[in-house]
């Protein structure tokens, strides 16, 4: 990305003036990995003066991916889908804790990436940013280091954290998409419930929808939600009478009880350090047995 300077001004607030959600860390960062350049120059000074006429530019930064960050550890994680010095992106299998319960499972997704990272370093860690359910599979996001576990935590609380799911549910809705707002809330043995929105609380929770396929039993939807509830989407889904396959908390009769048929297959952020989009796919695994004739996405 190229950036034409307009009047004199110091490196480091020009750069604030084109991320003015990033730290100043963050920003020194990308001076001191070689990201920025003046008239095709590297410049590493935060208080370099920039004149009229000059080009800021900004080079992509060289992420480790899993094939060559793998080969430098004995033991790789096949779930790894991306990682550099601030985060790390899984994919969660089906089955698998996201982190630790009151129990200390000590085989969580949480636990396999600090793992992961502690080959390199034993100074290392691997922070919980969000959860992904138990029997849910698909995409989350680790940090590297407190200050982008707090950056990526304000922006799922803001809602700036773009997720799609692909679900198969029971039946076939009449329409080919809609939007479900319900206020939910903790109930008995951590099941949520729909209740009102004058409940102390209720927390308000928007799910959107729309119908890819579908056979004559069953339909494979693509669901974004607006906000991140605890079982939203289940709840939702099967409110209006079309509950995920295999949903044993929600659903009263599964079809099908090998697993729940719920992935998160999109997640989209911005990068807590160059505030750059970040997206990541995981196409969702429902391709075999009866349901290979609702994979037409």
């Amino acid at each position: 990305m190229k950036y034409d300077v307009k009047s004199s001004i110091l490196l480091l607030d020009f750069l604030q003036e084109i991320y003015p959600s990033s730290s100043k860390r963050r920003l020194r960062k990308m001076l001191t990995d070689g990201r920025i350049s003046i008239d095709e120059i590297p410049e590493f000074r935060a208080k370099a003066l920039l004149e009229p006429g000059q080009t800021l530019k900004i080079h992509p930064k060289k992420p480790q991916t899993q094939s060559n960050l793998n080969h430098q550890r004995k033991k790789p994680m096949k779930e790894l889908i991306f990682i550099d010095e601030s985060i790390l992106v899984v994919n969660k299998p089906q089955g698998l804790l996201s982190v630790a319960t009151d129990r200390l499972e000590t085989n969580t997704m949480h636990t396999r990436c600090v793992n992961f990272v502690k080959e390199e370093s034993e100074k290392n860690w691997a922070y919980i940013v969000h959860r992904l359910d138990k029997p849910t599979s698909g995409l989350m996001v680790f940090a590297r280091n407190p200050d982008d576990k707090k950056y990526l935590q304000n922006q799922f609380a803001n809602q700036n954290v773009h997720r799609t799911y692909h679900a198969v549910v029971q039946g076939v809705p009449k329409d080919n998409n809609g939007m479900i707002e319900q206020h939910i809330r903790e109930g008995k043995n951590t099941r949520m419930q729909i209740t009102t929105p004058s409940h102390r609380d209720a927390k308000k929770a928007i799910t959107h929808w729309s119908k890819i396929t579908h056979s004559s039993t069953h339909s494979l939807l693509e669901i974004y939600i607006q906000t991140g509830k605890r079982h939203q989407i289940r709840l939702a889904l099967n409110s209006i009478n079309h509950p995920i396959i295999g949903d044993q908390t929600y659903n009263s009769s599964p079809s099908d009880t090998s697993r729940l048929y719920l992935h998160a297959s999109a997640l989209e952020f911005q990068h807590p350090v160059t505030d750059e989009p970040m997206r990541f796919e995981s196409p969702h695994p429902f391709t075999s047995g009866v349901f290979a004739g609702l994979n037409k996405d």
